[in-house]
């Protein structure tokens, strides 16, 4: 069980004031102590001056009597001197060190013969009581009798015929000790009624400081339950009274926002219904705009997968009609056709990518494209694509260059597809080179992994142009697709079908200075999940000719 805390260390106050308290009293015990020592010091003080003046009236009054060694006269005055209350006896030695008067009271020790006297001061010896009963103590003062003035120590014993003789005389310090009791019972006193002041003193201003300090801390509480009507009462300006002030304002300003959020709970209901409305009518909006979107979706789906052959049937009826035309053309003589039909051939079959684009971005969007991964000859696999890219390499005057890994032997992927989006890269840095050298290389990274790269030596791409380039139906500026063929499709259903592929597609180009397209794809490119075509045989016909639109 934890200890009970003294009342006086709870507060910190009256910790201030018993400190100050515990040094008031010290200090009036020290003061006084002080006095009491000073008092008794300078008492005895008087008193050895009284003496030692006592002893030189009674050695001057004695020197005649000396030199004639008159006991009687010495006697009388010996007597006349113990008449006084603080004298306790008398003795006068002559030069031989004889008694020759000598008188004191009864109760008091009459101490032996001095072996040296100070004659400066006159002190020969002080003590209490001879005997050790406890009776009051003396000074004595021994004082020599002299011929004539002479000055230093005097051995008495040993005197000079101008010593005529020597005074011995005690004197009472029952008057000092009286003296030294009532000023200690006096300065006790004192000391006593000033400790009484201080300690009024101190329990009023605790009283004064405590009272507000109290009253703050009952409001705190108040406050601290959740009452914020009241202000704390201000009884003085002092830093309390201004703590009490600061306090108020602050219960003040929670106060007004007490009342706001009263204010606010008493309305939050009213708003919460009515944005939960809002929302119900916003989540009705979104749902029907989705079912629409949705409906809107399939409609599309099903428009493209009813049109696919309707699209493509009488697209190819006009290429194999015109290829038939020429034919004939040339062997009827009419070369001067030739031309116009191959323009209807080129149209025809440029139109036909666009549309099979269009078709495989839609199956890719709406998750119905199906890979069908096979073992393929890597080689195999680019002479045949190198062969189409030939014609269109050829028209800008590019050259094509093949560098491969000799490591670089098969792959397991969707040949059509993958070969579809190298043929769109090769196609794009034929068609936006000049005169220039297109390159394909492949490099094996690891065992897992193979890299595909088109570079060519073209127009370059700008940095703030590079990431509109995977973007559907998007060129890096418009005035490209006035000057370049494209419908902006072929870099963003690459980029789509290597990624189904596990691989991705990254580009590095400096305008000027041409493009770098890498192709990074495993070894074993499965695909990812997604759902089946509804019929191969769509799948199949994306491409019957080989034919695509470069992006």
């Amino acid at each position: 069980m934890k200890p009970k805390t003294p009342v006086w260390k709870r507060s910190l106050i009256r910790q201030i004031l018993a400190g100050n308290l515990l040094l008031v009293s010290a200090t009036v015990i020290c003061l006084t102590c002080m006095f009491i020592v000073a008092q008794r010091a300078e008492l005895r003080q008087q008193l050895e001056i009284r003496s030692a003046a006592l002893a030189k009236f009674l050695a001057g009054q004695s020197e005649f009597a000396l030199l004639v060694e008159d006991s009687e006269d010495l006697q009388r005055l010996a007597t006349s001197v113990l008449s006084a209350d603080d004298v306790l006896y008398v003795r006068i030695l002559n030069a031989r060190g004889d008694v020759l008067a000598e008188a004191s009271h009864a109760s008091a020790p009459v101490p032996a013969l001095p072996v040296a006297a100070n004659v400066t001061t006159g002190i020969c010896e002080s003590g209490a009581g001879g005997d050790g009963s406890g009776r009051a103590g003396f000074i004595d003062s021994c004082q020599p009798v002299m011929s004539a003035n002479s000055g230093g120590p005097v051995d008495w014993r040993a005197a000079k015929p101008s010593m005529l003789g020597l005074v011995q005389l005690g004197l009472s310090t029952e008057s000092q000790a009286a003296l030294i009791r009532r000023s200690l019972i006096n300065a006790l006193s004192v000391a006593v009624l000033a400790l009484a002041l201080v300690v009024t003193f101190q329990y009023l201003l605790q009283v004064r400081l405590l009272r507000p300090l109290r009253s703050l801390i009952r409001y705190t509480k108040l406050v601290g339950e959740g009452d914020f009507r009241a202000d704390a009462p201000v009884a003085e300006h002092d830093e309390v009274g201004q703590v009490t002030m600061a306090f108020n304002e602050m219960v003040a300003q929670i106060r007004e926002r007490d009342a706001e959020l009263r204010g606010h709970r008493e309305h939050l209901e009213e708003e919460v219904a009515e944005r939960t409305a809002d929302l119900l009518e916003a989540n009705e909006r979104l749902t029907a705009a989705k079912d629409q979107a949705e409906a809107a979706n399939r409609a599309k789906s099903a428009f493209l997968a009813n049109m696919s052959h309707e699209l493509r049937t009488p697209l190819n009826a006009v290429i194999g009609y015109s290829e038939m035309l020429e034919e004939e053309a040339q062997e009827r003589g009419q070369g001067d056709l030739v031309p116009d039909l191959r323009k209807i051939q080129a149209s025809a079959r440029h139109l036909l990518a666009l549309i099979n684009d269009v078709l495989d971005l839609s199956k890719i969007e709406a998750g119905r494209l199906e890979l069908r991964p096979e073992v393929f000859a890597i080689g195999d696999m680019i002479r045949d694509t190198m062969m189409t890219v030939e014609p269109l390499a050829a028209k800008n005057g590019n050259t094509l260059v093949v560098r491969r890994d000799e490591s670089a032997t098969l792959m397991y992927a969707d040949v059509i597809r993958f070969r579809q989006s190298l043929l769109n890269l090769l196609s794009n840095a034929c068609k936006f080179t000049k005169k220039g050298t297109v390159t394909l290389e492949v490099d094996r990274d690891s065992e897992d992994w193979l890299v595909w790269r088109v570079r060519d030596t073209g127009i370059g791409i700008a940095p703030e142009n590079q990431t509109k380039l995977f973007q559907s139906f998007s060129q890096v500026d418009s005035s490209y697709s006035r000057r370049y063929e494209g419908s902006g499709l072929g870099l963003a259903i690459s980029r789509k079908l290597c990624q189904m592929m596990g691989g991705d597609i990254q580009v590095e180009s400096e305008v000027g200075a041409g493009s770098t397209f890498t192709i990074r794809v495993p070894v074993t490119a499965l695909p990812d999940s997604s759902p089946p075509a509804s019929r191969d045989s769509e799948r199949r016909e994306a491409h019957p000719d080989g034919q695509t639109a470069a992006g």
